[in-house]
């Protein structure tokens, strides 16, 4: 590259810009008018504080609408053909500028927010934990200031992942919080690619995927009963996949083992707290509960087994379960598990097992499911 043809555009600049200067300057010396006068001073503190930024950052929005505003009401005046120019100019040159930089991820903030934003990514991206949670903090109090839409920045999805891997115990956790407090505040399109990793059996290591399931249980238990009908699929449809069946003989790898329990009480949360959502996946989740109480009987699996117990629990005290009894739904699949439950609380080797079977079947009588269901 010619250093020459480099300074030669330099000083074309330059010469451009003292020609700009002069001729505003020009233009405002020559104005009668004290209001005019001022008028044209104000535009042009504007223009020459935007041009002036460091970076070379184009105008804001907001200065961009207000000069095309003025520039549509200097033009019902007489003698400004040079200031209209002038401000068309200008107006075309930060058009450009914010057209070369429109995929910009600090796009739509203020000068303040901007810096804070760039600090908190950062932060996050340090070695020490105490400056990575600060870091977070920021963030976090961005998103809740909805300073910015988030569906735009797919570097967060990135660095909230890599954050919730971290070893260090409080780093992990404080990320898991920023990420819920996202989702639930933005309801945004990230909870789907949530899902894919959880799903994905080599994306992550099985630690860090609880950590994705205890973010899609809380967010869950967050919802309340305004979960969406398509998430609520979305999460059973995911569940009900990660559970399966296996053949009984085949031993199940402790991974395997862990992300099932995992899923069991996500299910059981949507039970709890979007059970209306979920009514036509109620016979999977019976078949599922009956396959894993029947089948899994090795010693090991007894943790999967109180998961599978603990979803009927869910189930049968959910506000919407004994609603939707009394208006009479049809709770008929409940049946075969009742009467499985009935032989594990006489013949289960396992205290928890029989303990916990006996509690859901003294809850199901005094709720009368089945009589109801018969009824119906």
């Amino acid at each position: 590259m010619n250093p020459d043809a480099d300074s030669d555009d330099e000083d074309e600049d330059e010469d451009g810009q003292e020609d700009h200067d002069a001729s505003f300057k020009k233009i405002i010396n020559n104005t009668p008018d004290e209001t005019l006068s001022l008028l044209f001073n104000l535009i042009y503190s504007i223009i020459e504080g935007d041009e002036n930024e460091e970076d070379e950052s184009p105008l804001s929005s907001e200065s961009l609408e207000l000069l095309a505003e003025i520039r549509v009401l200097l033009a019902k005046l007489d003698n400004i053909s040079e200031l209209m120019q002038l401000i068309n100019n200008v107006l075309s040159k930060q058009y450009r500028k914010q057209k070369i930089k429109s995929e910009d991820p600090y796009d739509g903030l203020n000068a303040v927010d901007k810096k804070l934003y760039k600090e908190a990514i950062s932060k996050i991206n340090d070695d020490t934990p105490s400056v990575k949670i600060h870091g977070l903090n920021i963030l976090e109090s961005l998103i809740l200031r909805k300073c910015f839409n988030i569906t735009s920045y797919d570097d967060y999805f990135k660095n909230i992942i890599n954050l919730i891997k971290d070893k260090d115990p409080f780093v992990h956790l404080k990320a898991i919080q920023s990420f819920i407090c996202i989702l639930n505040e933005k309801d945004c399109n990230l909870f789907p690619k949530l899902i894919n990793i959880y799903n994905d059996k080599s994306r992550l290591p099985i630690e860090d995927k609880l950590k994705i399931g205890e973010i899609i249980d809380r967010f869950v238990h967050n919802k309340n009963n305004v979960l969406s009908k398509d998430y609520s699929n979305l999460i059973m449809n995911s569940m009900l996949n990660v559970i399966g069946k296996h053949n009984v003989n085949d031993q199940l790898k402790e991974s395997d083992l862990k992300l099932k329990i995992s899923a069991l009480s996500i299910i059981g949360g949507c039970c709890r707290y979007s059970l209306l959502n979920i009514l036509d996946h109620l016979t999977d989740i019976y078949d599922c509960i009956y396959h894993v109480l029947l089948l899994e009987k090795d010693d090991k699996y007894v943790e999967l087994r109180i998961a599978a117990l603990n979803v009927i629990n869910d189930l049968i005290n959910s506000q919407d379960f004994q609603l939707n009894l009394n208006n009479g739904a049809d709770y008929s699949g409940l049946a075969k598990i009742y009467n499985l439950l009935t032989n594990l609380s006489e013949n289960d080797s396992n205290y928890l097992v029989k303990e916990s079977s006996d509690i859901i079947l003294d809850i199901i009588d005094e709720l009368q499911v089945l009589s109801f269901t018969n009824q119906s």
